[in-house]
C-alpha cells in the first residue's frame, strides 16, 4: 500500500470514527459538562480528541482533525455527518425542554421559600410596630409629666415662688 493511499484510509477511518462517537452520543448521552460534541461541519473537521474526556479517548482512542477538502471527497460521510448534526441539536433542544419541569418545580420552590421570607419580615414588622407604639405611648407620658412640671414651675414663679 503507498503511503497516498495509506493516508487517504487513515483520514476516513478517522472520519468514521468522529462519525460513531456521534452516533453514540445520540444513543447515549454524556455528561455535557465533560463532553464537546460539534455543532457544525467546521467544528467536525477541527475536532480532536484534546477536546474530549479521558474516558471517552479511552473508549474510542484518539482521533484528528481532518481538512474540509477531505470531508469533501465523501460525499456519504459528509450527508451522514449533516444529518448526526441535526440529531444532535433537536436532541439537544428536546433535553432542554424535558428540563423545564424541573426548572419550573425548582422555581416554585424559590417562590414558597420566598412567601416564608415574606411572611416572616412581615411578622417582624408587626413586632417593630407594636414595639414603636409602646415606645411612642411611653415617650408621650414622659412629655405630659415633663409638659405638666413646667407648667407647675411657670405657676410657681408667676405667683412669687
Amino acid at each position: 500500500m503507498k503511503i497516498h493511499e495509506f493516508n487517504k484510509q487513515e483520514a476516513l477511518n478517522n472520519m468514521t470514527l468522529k462519525l460513531t462517537i456521534l452516533n453514540d452520543a445520540l444513543k447515549k448521552p454524556e455528561n455535557p459538562n465533560l463532553e464537546l460534541y460539534p455543532k457544525t461541519v467546521r467544528q467536525f473537521n477541527l475536532w480532536e480528541s484534546k477536546q474530549n474526556s479521558i474516558e471517552l479517548n479511552k473508549r474510542y482512542g484518539p482521533i484528528k482533525k481532518n481538512a474540509n477538502s477531505t470531508l469533501n471527497k465523501y460525499p456519504e460521510v459528509k450527508a451522514e455527518l449533516t444529518t448526526l448534526l441535526k440529531l444532535l441539536t433537536l436532541a439537544e433542544r428536546n433535553k432542554e425542554k424535558n428540563s423545564k419541569p424541573e426548572r419550573i418545580s425548582k422555581l416554585k420552590d424559590n417562590i414558597e421559600e420566598l412567601k416564608k421570607y415574606i411572611l416572616l419580615l412581615e411578622s417582624y414588622t408587626a413586632t417593630q410596630k407594636v414595639e414603636l407604639l409602646r415606645t411612642k405611648e411611653h415617650f408621650e407620658g414622659e412629655i405630659n409629666k415633663q409638659n405638666s412640671i413646667i407648667r407647675e414651675l411657670k405657676e410657681t414663679i408667676r405667683n412669687g415662688h
